[in-house]
């Protein structure tokens, strides 16, 4: 993956929507898995993390991070997808 400059904004924020990442496993291909039901809950997500951080008028992008592990569990591939999608203004 090229070299991306990265902001991190919060390391496993959660609210009572629950964490973005619990149902990432066992999902093939792993991009497949980000349906609109899941952008749209992801969306209502980053609204509560934002608005939580008083942040309403910051932009939010979201990119998908897809990792295909081998039968030993090692990395197989990765594919960065950048503005993978879009959820509604909030």
């Amino acid at each position: 993956m090229r070299s991306i400059s990265w902001r991190k904004r919060a390391r496993r924020w959660s609210s009572s929507r629950s964490r973005p990442d619990e149902d990432l496993e066992n999902a093939p291909p792993p991009q497949a898995s980000v349906h609109t039901r899941k952008q749209n809950k992801l969306g209502k997500l980053a609204q509560s993390y934002l608005r939580s951080k008083r942040l309403r008028e910051q932009p939010c992008r979201f990119d998908v991070v897809a990792v295909v592990v081998n039968d030993e569990g090692g990395v197989k591939a990765i594919r960065h997808i950048p503005n993978a999608f879009s959820v509604a203004a909030w």
